[in-house]
């Protein structure tokens, strides 16, 4: 699933500081998530990430097909997710 996050402010100064050598890193606004869910164990990974301005152009982006699951927490936006998701 697709995943549009619009950054909080504190997410978006640990963005830039972590990617603080990318061109034009000042002006990220959101970024863009590939993610799975499985339904049946109640756990989600992130398999792509790209960091994006406000006119939807790239910064940065990464990739890791074999990133680790996390336990989705009960009344967190991923378990939102999962309830929208998994029927």
């Amino acid at each position: 699933m697709w995943v549009k996050d619009v950054l909080s402010d504190e997410r978006r100064r640990k963005l830039i500081d972590y990617h603080k050598y990318v061109h034009n890193i000042g002006q990220l606004s959101h970024d863009v998530s590939l993610n799975e869910i499985d339904c049946k164990k109640m756990m989600y990974r992130s398999l792509s990430i790209t960091g994006r301005d406000a006119n939807g152009a790239d910064l940065f982006s990464s990739s890791d097909d074999n990133s680790k699951w996390n336990s989705i927490s009960h009344n967190s936006v991923w378990d939102a997710l999962q309830k929208a998701v998994c029927r």
